[in-house]
């Protein structure tokens, strides 16, 4: 009976990657010299065929900032964002952003009926955070307020 020999390879995951993908990118772009010939040749997409994309204002603008990035750091040898993340971080930064003027516009109101509604719990109408503990708690609760109160009419 014949021995089995185990093979072991020694692979490097990154050279084996950008091999993998160097394969993929040379099977889609075609040579440069293609390139100009097969634009010249086909004709554009009607315009009544074409699908239309309907993007609110916002996320208009927001690709309209990633395309303007992205050809800036294709001008310069960077690579290009990911325009998935991009909208995400962007979304996320206007939505702070209106949380901050949300909160600052309603944050004295709402500790004004937090305290009222604690004063009541308490049957203590002069009710005051006196310590540490008690001013974070009453913060908390009044950020937890105002959190819910923004995603509910937000």
């Amino acid at each position: 009976m014949a021995e089995r020999t185990e093979h072991t390879f020694n692979i490097n995951r990154r050279r084996l990657l950008a091999s993998a993908a160097a394969a993929t990118t040379a099977a889609i772009v075609p040579p440069a010299g293609e390139t100009a010939r097969a634009a010249s040749t086909q004709p554009g997409p009607r315009t009544a065929e074409a699908p239309v994309q309907e993007f609110s204002s916002a996320n208009a603008r927001r690709l309209s900032e990633i395309s303007e990035r992205n050809r800036l750091r294709q001008e310069f040898g960077l690579p290009r964002l990911s325009v998935v993340k991009e909208l995400r971080r962007m979304k996320a930064a206007d939505d702070a952003v209106d949380y901050q003027r949300f909160s600052d516009d309603f944050r004295n109101r709402d500790k004004q009926k937090t305290l009222a509604r604690i004063r009541r719990r308490q049957n203590d109408p002069h009710w005051e955070p006196t310590n540490k503990w008690a001013g974070i708690s009453f913060e908390t609760e009044v950020s937890e307020r105002l959190t819910r109160l923004f995603a509910r009419i937000g």
